[in-house]
């Protein structure tokens, strides 16, 4: 059984939000390459924030930092 990554997002100097706890989302990297992240709302501006939890799909952690412009840190492993 292949393993998956845990990782959160984190801002970096292409990131326009600021946040507290330093997250912008969490995401697993599954055993195909495909990367999950759920976005942390809280750090959305209350009148810019979706009402309801959201997840973006990407194709590797290359394609997170590229379509986020956060930093991934990966954070453990899942079996």
């Amino acid at each position: 059984m292949s393993d998956m990554t845990a990782f959160e997002v984190h801002p970096s100097d292409r990131t326009r939000i600021d946040t507290e706890d330093g997250v912008l989302g969490w995401g697993v990297r599954l055993p195909s390459g495909l990367c999950v992240v759920d976005w942390n709302r809280m750090v959305f501006d209350e009148d810019d924030r979706l009402d309801h939890p959201h997840q973006s799909l990407y194709g590797s952690f290359d394609d997170v930092e590229q379509g986020t412009g956060g930093d991934v840190v990966k954070v453990g492993f899942i079996r």
